[in-house]
C-alpha cells in the first residue's frame, strides 16, 4: 500500500513539475511579432529595392507556367548584399492567386536568420499585391500555428511555428 502511495505521490510531483515548466516557458508572440514589425520597417527601403530589381530583371522574362526560383548567383552584388543583410536565403515568385489583380505575381522572401526565426521556425516576407493579408495591421491566425501580419504597401509577414 505504501509503495502505491509513493508512486501516486511521485506522479503528482512529476506532473506538477511539468506543468510549472510549461507555464514558465510561455512564448510572448505579440512581442515577437512587434519586433518583426519594427524590423520590417527598418528594412523596408531595402526590400522595395529588392522587389524592383526582381521585377525589372526576372519577372519580365518569367513565362508564368511554374514557380520561379531566383538563384542568388544571378543577382547583382548590391541586391545580394542586401538579401544577406536582411536574413533572406531564397526567393520564389509564384502566380498571384487573385486573378482580378493587375499584378499577376507574388514574391516570397524566405528568412533563415534574424526575424525571431528560432522561435517562429518559418518566416517569410511576401510581396503580395491585392492580398487582404497585406493590409496594414491586419492579423490572421489559423488557430493552429500559422500567422499572417499585414505590413501595408502589399507586404505581409507569414510565420509557422510548427513548420519542419
Amino acid at each position: 500500500m505504501k509503495t502505491e502511495h509513493f508512486k501516486i505521490l511521485g506522479m503528482f510531483f512529476i506532473l506538477f513539475g511539468l506543468l510549472n515548466c510549461t507555464s514558465n516557458t510561455k512564448i510572448d508572440y505579440d512581442k515577437i511579432f512587434k519586433e518583426n514589425d519594427i524590423l520590417f520597417e527598418q528594412n523596408k527601403p531595402q526590400l522595395e529595392f529588392i522587389v524592383n530589381d526582381i521585377e525589372n530583371i526576372f519577372i519580365k522574362r518569367w513565362n508564368r507556367e511554374k514557380e520561379l526560383e531566383i538563384h542568388f548567383d544571378s543577382l547583382n552584388k548590391q541586391t545580394l548584399e542586401q538579401l544577406k543583410g536582411i536574413g533572406i536565403n531564397s526567393i520564389v515568385v509564384s502566380k498571384n492567386p487573385n486573378d482580378t489583380c493587375n499584378v499577376d505575381y507574388v514574391i516570397s522572401l524566405n528568412i533563415n536568420k534574424n526575424w525571431n526565426i528560432k522561435t517562429l521556425r518559418f518566416v517569410q516576407l511576401r510581396f503580395a499585391p491585392c492580398n487582404k493579408f497585406a493590409e496594414k495591421y491586419h492579423h490572421f491566425y489559423d488557430g493552429y500555428h500559422v500567422d499572417f501580419w499585414g505590413q501595408g504597401d502589399n507586404w505581409y509577414i507569414a510565420s509557422d511555428t510548427d513548420w519542419l
